[in-house]
């Protein structure tokens, strides 16, 4: 038997419907993608200058001078990255959406409009930014845990030095979430997340409408994430007596690649309005057109993209 030659990958009768059917986002897409290389690419985040460190010697870290300079520039990073990473996220849930994986598109939107948010409520907390950045420590020492469980030998042949660093920052950082005391009995409230507010109160305080995404962005799009009865039920088609497993996910595909569009949009805005960049006109033109692509939406189905305002 002749093994057939591998030509590609995905589905090609499904890049042929996507290609045909969304030919006005994929000519935007000429224009959008070269306001996101200006507004990502070639950029670096730098530290403090050594001048401003200069006016912080002999000031001990809890100095709120301190804070104030290790707060912007960690928000400096988190704020930067976590949009970057957001433009990756998107080219995914294209690729995605173009070779039939509606649902998988969804499931990328969920973490793409997560980062997004985040990045926005940095944006906004600048001193949440401790917490976000501690959070590293806490993955390590669980990641230590579960590999020390599965292999005692390892505490004994690791790093001393390296060990005792992730289970002291590990320590601190849990200490440092130590937020508030309970009213009732008097004892010390600790949370297990890096933050004690959900995504929706996140997405609140950061604006610009990203909570008008809330819902359809990340809520819905978590049933799909994990063995749920929700996410089970919406593979699935009842037909007469019989359920059968959906294959056509056409509409997800549709939903995903307009709130994904709708997303990198707010990520753009967030970027050009904490580092100031001053590309507020060709954003703009950015979300004009977003308009002139999916027409107005439906408010009982997607939430509708604002026009920036200066």
């Amino acid at each position: 038997m002749t093994t057939p030659s591998v030509i590609g990958i995905g589905n090609p009768e499904s890049q042929q419907v996507f290609l045909s059917n969304y030919k006005p986002f994929l000519n935007e897409q000429a224009f959008l993608m070269p306001v996101v290389k200006d507004v990502f690419l070639n950029r670096v985040i730098l530290p403090p200058p050594a001048e401003v460190m200069g006016t912080l010697d002999g000031l001990s870290d809890d100095d709120p001078r301190v804070q104030a300079v290790d707060d912007k520039y960690k928000s400096d990073l988190i704020v930067y990255t976590l949009g970057r990473i957001a433009v990756d996220d998107f080219s995914e849930l294209v690729v995605l959406a173009g070779n039939g994986w509606g649902v998988g598109a969804l499931k990328i939107l969920r973490g793409m409009y997560e980062r997004v948010v985040t990045s926005a409520y940095i944006a906004k907390t600048p001193q949440a930014s401790r917490a976000f950045a501690d959070s590293f420590w806490t993955h390590k020492a669980k990641v230590l845990r579960r590999i020390s469980a599965l292999d005692p030998k390892y505490m004994a042949d690791a790093p001393p030095e390296k060990i005792l660093e992730i289970q002291a920052e590990a320590k601190r950082a849990q200490d440092d979430k130590r937020e508030s005391t309970c009213k009732c009995c008097g004892q010390i409230k600790t949370i297990d997340a890096w933050t004690s507010l959900d995504l929706a109160s996140m997405a609140r305080i950061a604006g610009n409408h990203l909570e008008d995404l809330y819902l359809s962005c990340y809520l819905e799009p978590t049933a799909h994430m994990h063995a749920t009865g929700a996410g089970m039920t919406a593979r699935m088609e009842h037909t007469g007596d019989s359920w059968l497993y959906k294959l056509n996910t056409d509409n997800e595909s549709h939903m995903a690649i307009i709130l994904g569009h709708n997303v990198l949009l707010q990520n753009l805005r967030t970027q050009n309005d904490y580092f100031s960049l001053g590309m507020f006109e060709s954003i703009n033109l950015r979300f004009t057109a977003f308009h002139e692509v999916w027409g107005k939406p439906d408010k009982n189905e997607i939430p509708d993209v604002v026009v920036a305002e200066n």
